[in-house]
């Protein structure tokens, strides 16, 4: 069997807008949770110290990404769809 390949632009390279804006905002929608609720305020500090090159910013973004997706752990197949429409 074919696995599928997932193609997504997360951070708004192709997109007009930052795809990882509207699955946050989804997510707050549909699952509130502690941790959706908290994600941007813990990382503020971390956005400075990319936008000012302490830090790298292709590494900021990737972990960013990678802590974003741990927000979507245990939704089905279907509820992904259903966020990937609404995105």
């Amino acid at each position: 069997m074919a696995r599928p390949i997932v193609v997504s632009d997360m951070d708004g390279t192709l997109t007009t807008a930052e795809t990882w804006r509207g699955v946050h905002q989804w997510i707050r929608a549909n699952y509130r949770s502690a941790a959706a609720s908290r994600f941007i305020t813990v990382r503020l500090p971390l956005v400075f110290l990319a936008r000012t090159g302490l830090m790298n910013k292709e590494r900021f973004r990737a972990r960013w990404l990678e802590d974003q997706t741990k927000l979507l752990r245990g939704l089905r197949a279907e509820q992904l769809a259903v966020m990937g429409e609404w995105v």
